[in-house]
């Protein structure tokens, strides 16, 4: 199964990667007053289909597809054209002109059998006509460029070719006499330039990171992820967040309390069955915790059941008709799981507010958060290595407009209903990934109750299911929200389990405080 599903992941990767070839060529990703815009849209869009492995996303080699063997070979001319697994692009990144990025699997399987064949075959292109190869394992800085113009049409280079396949190897066109070596034969030039680039083992760690380093040579044993850059405050970080988002600047979330999130809580709610009494809790929590202005269920029939009747006797509650999500964009809408992804990305962006799901309550008022355009908080699971953490959006929050909610809705567009939790839990994280300013990611902004263990993000090896979180946290000071997962607690059940509860229960007396904020006694 795991096989077929690995299978299915790469027909789709290599389709949607030649359709951005497509985009790409026709230049609608690089206008040309913005010479970064296609690296960053490549470089982004390679995230969200590989290994979001940062030392496999860090080489600047622009291709997208998904191949067990490539070889990276930009050449100096401007040229676009395509091959079947490959992308030759023009782009222009440290001053240099990028064009081509081969894909060697098909185009020339005999070089992916050894080491020293692929060697050669960069070898003899870089003589032929000259061009920059990257290491799969390299960043260059802008020092390259630097080191270009110095190079251009000077005298001969030479480099140790095997420690040039770590790092990387740079011919100018105007040096090439377009005759193929035999052989292991070396480039001329670079042998003081190997020992400007450095090598990393860890990013913590980077003392030989100097303005003059041309590349950074990352170790193969070195696991980093957009995560770990994002605001590392050192040469690494800074120079890895220039080539991932074309900004040394530290990429984090800003408030702008000149226009807040609105206090509207939207609930989806299908069919016409009773609403259960964790539910009732929870638009309680929102009526009297947050305190928002109006309560919204959304849904294709009106909620039933006592705690409905109940909750309609204030004004700030309300339904309202929503038709169910059956077809989308062309594709059908099969799990109600994928309804609710589709419906909290619209709502939000339309209205602005707060989604939260039916099994989830407030403990402490929002205020503080209001700020951001786009506010959520961490799963308890993930898919390692492809996606190292997951988003989880049954608590979530957003300003109308925001552009992290009108990502998230043009991205499923093209949902993915053969994964579970594709859309509603992998997508969001690999759009913040992408654009780390676009949405504030905040541990604390609920906390997953899972099976009766509370699960907070923030603390260390939280994706370990076996390890017990429930020591240290106080629900009243670290959490915004609980979010109750699987299985509903008993107390929180009906209101005669909460009465019959101990008083040592958690749930019970989570349940007790929203209703003592309401003013209702048991």
């Amino acid at each position: 199964m795991e096989n077929q599903r690995e299978v299915v992941i790469s027909r789709w990767r290599e389709k949607v990667s030649m359709r951005l070839a497509q985009d790409i060529m026709q230049e609608k990703l690089l206008p040309e007053a913005q010479p970064n815009t296609m690296v960053r849209a490549v470089q982004q869009f390679r995230l969200s289909l590989r290994s979001p492995h940062f030392r496999r996303t860090l080489y600047l080699a622009v291709t997208v597809a998904v191949v067990t063997c490539v070889v990276y070979y930009i050449n100096s001319s401007s040229r676009v054209s395509t091959l079947s697994d490959g992308i030759f692009v023009s782009a222009r990144v440290h001053g240099l002109r990028w064009g081509t990025a081969i894909s060697l699997e098909r185009v020339a399987p005999e070089v992916c059998v050894h080491p020293d064949r692929q060697k050669e075959f960069v070898i003899k292109a870089l003589i032929s006509s000259g061009g920059l190869f990257v290491g799969s394992l390299t960043m260059i800085t802008p020092q390259v460029s630097a080191m270009a113009r110095e190079m251009k049409g000077s005298g001969d280079m030479l480099m140790n070719v095997n420690e040039a396949f770590q790092g990387f190897v740079y011919v100018p066109s105007s040096m090439t006499k377009g005759e193929a070596p035999q052989g292991d034969v070396p480039v001329k030039y670079l042998k003081t330039l190997i020992k400007q680039c450095v090598d990393v083992v860890s990013i913590d760690e980077t003392p030989g990171l100097v303005s003059e380093t041309c590349c950074v040579r990352m170790s193969s044993s070195l696991n980093i992820y957009p995560k770990d850059i994002m605001t590392l405050d050192n040469k690494f970080g800074a120079l890895a967040r220039l080539a991932m988002y074309g900004t040394s600047a530290v990429q984090q979330a800003k408030p702008n309390d000149a226009a807040l999130i609105p206090k509207l809580a939207h609930y989806w709610w299908i069919g016409d069955r009773p609403i259960s009494y964790l539910m009732y809790l929870s638009i309680l929590s929102q009526l009297f915790v947050v305190q928002v202005e109006r309560v919204t269920v959304y849904g294709n029939r009106e909620p039933v059941g006592e705690y409905w009747e109940l909750l309609k006797q204030y004004p700030r509650v309300r339904y309202s008709y929503h038709e169910v999500y059956v077809n989308y964009h062309g594709q059908r809408v099969a799990s109600p799981s994928l309804q609710s992804d589709i419906f909290r990305g619209e709502i939000i962006y339309k209205e602005g507010g707060i989604y939260m799901d039916s099994d989830a309550l407030f403990v402490k008022p929002i205020d503080d958060l209001r700020g951001y355009d786009a506010v959520a908080s961490l799963d308890i699971m993930a898919e390692k290595g492809k996606f190292p953490e997951y988003f989880n959006l049954g608590v979530t929050m957003g300003k109308a407009g925001a552009s992290f909610w009108k990502n998230f809705n043009e991205a499923n567009h093209k949902f993915r209903s053969d994964l579970y939790g594709y859309n509603g839990l992998a997508l969001p994280y690999k759009l913040w990934e992408q654009n780390p300013t676009s949405i504030y990611h905040n541990p604390h902004l609920q906390v997953l109750c899972y099976y009766g263990r509370y699960r907070p993000t923030w603390v260390p090896n939280y994706l370990n299911v076996s390890v017990h979180h429930n020591t240290n946290f106080n629900w009243k000071t670290d959490a915004y929200a609980i979010h109750y997962t699987f299985p509903t607690p008993a107390a929180m059940e009906s209101e005669v389990n909460l009465k019959s509860a101990s008083a040592t229960d958690e749930a019970a007396t989570i349940a007790r405080f929203i209703l003592d904020k309401a003013g209702i006694k048991l």
